[in-house]
């Protein structure tokens, strides 16, 4: 996924590059980038005063979800010592946004999006596919021979999911 690029300045540009590379190797675990994530929000902290506010939108994309990049910058800002205030009036974040993003990464040590919730489902790809082969080679077979067909593997499924599926 790409995220937005900020370009305040050429500054600004090359230190985003050096701390997302630096995210990206170190996987995000350790504190090796708070240096250079200090010197990038202290440069964009002075480009964005100098800013007219039209151009401030370029900071805050207009959807619901964060892009990562910006997830990051927040975890920067963070481990460079910033508040949670700070740093959601620095990205225009609520300062709500800033406090789950930091708990989510101190918690999973990653800022991306979890798997969601709910029911996992019964049947897995490799069943599935074993189903279709057995519907392929035979249309006419009823779901109890393909259950039949599975034995163990399928051992644990209704025919109404075979069905389904």
């Amino acid at each position: 996924m790409k995220g937005l690029r900020y370009e305040i300045s050429p500054v600004c540009a090359d230190l985003q590059d050096q701390i997302l590379k630096c995210y990206r190797e170190s996987a995000g675990k350790t504190l090796l980038c708070s240096n250079i994530a200090s010197l990038y929000m202290q440069c964009v902290d002075s480009a964005k005063q100098t800013l007219p506010l039209k151009l401030l939108a370029v900071f805050m994309a207009k959807t619901k979800e964060l892009t990562e990049d910006l997830r990051l910058h927040i975890v920067a800002a963070h481990k460079s010592g910033k508040g949670y205030e700070t740093i959601s009036k620095c990205f225009e974040v609520p300062v709500a946004t800033v406090q789950s993003i930091i708990k989510k990464y101190k918690t999973f040590h990653i800022v991306k999006n979890l798997r969601g919730r709910g029911r996992k489902p019964k049947v897995t790809p490799v069943l599935a596919r074993r189903i279709v082969r057995e519907v392929k080679k035979n249309p006419r077979i009823t779901t109890k021979a393909i259950l039949m067909n599975l034995g163990s593997a399928g051992s644990n499924i209704s025919r109404q999911t075979v069905q389904r599926t």
